[in-house]
């Protein structure tokens, strides 16, 4: 897939999660300015420091969002990356930026490999690798997109039912369904 856009995204949820898709009680969209209880600076919050948390992890879990166009598909999809992936990804992000200038400007493969936390448990966790260069033709397009993308992802909420729809005739990124 190609990565239109990411960002951070962290979550705070004050009691342990039950189901369903009730949004956090702090939430930031950009990893810096939380939004609900308690709010304010995510840089200095004692819930986003390590051992605020169970097994010593943050209470506010860090993620990060990224809106992905798949080959073939003309509907971007959402994949939020959980903590334990994100390391692999600002790894790859490094890789990539300083030879293609932009994480868009590649097809990106994703696999997954078993870990274990240090606590002992097992997870699976995101691998990433350039798939292919995309084309001159290719490029341009791509950019329109996610020109498009950046701009309504501050609409789209922590609940990813309420993601990004494209227009199937026309390929035009539109408003979220509310």
């Amino acid at each position: 897939a190609v990565i239109l856009y990411q960002h951070s995204l962290n979550a705070y949820y004050q009691s342990e999660y039950q189901g369903g898709s009730n949004p956090p009680d702090c939430g930031s969209f950009d990893g810096h300015h939380g939004e609900g209880n308690p709010g304010g600076s995510c840089d200095s919050c004692p819930l986003n420091q390590y051992g605020s948390g169970k097994n010593g992890a943050k209470a506010c879990k860090n993620r990060r969002r990224l809106y992905l166009l798949r080959e073939g598909d003309i509907f971007p999809v959402i994949l939020s990356l959980p903590t334990g992936s994100l390391k692999s990804f600002t790894r790859y992000l490094m890789r990539v930026i300083p030879k293609y200038k932009n994480s868009n400007a590649v097809v990106t493969k994703f696999t997954l490999k078993k870990a274990v936390s240090g606590t002992g448990m097992s997870y699976s966790q995101a691998q990433f690798a350039v798939e292919r260069v995309l084309s001159p033709e290719e490029y341009p397009l791509i950019a329109a997109v996610t020109e498009q993308v950046k701009a309504l992802s501050k609409n789209v909420g922590y609940d990813t039912e309420d993601a990004l729809r494209v227009d199937p005739e026309t390929g035009e990124v539109m408003e979220p369904l509310n």
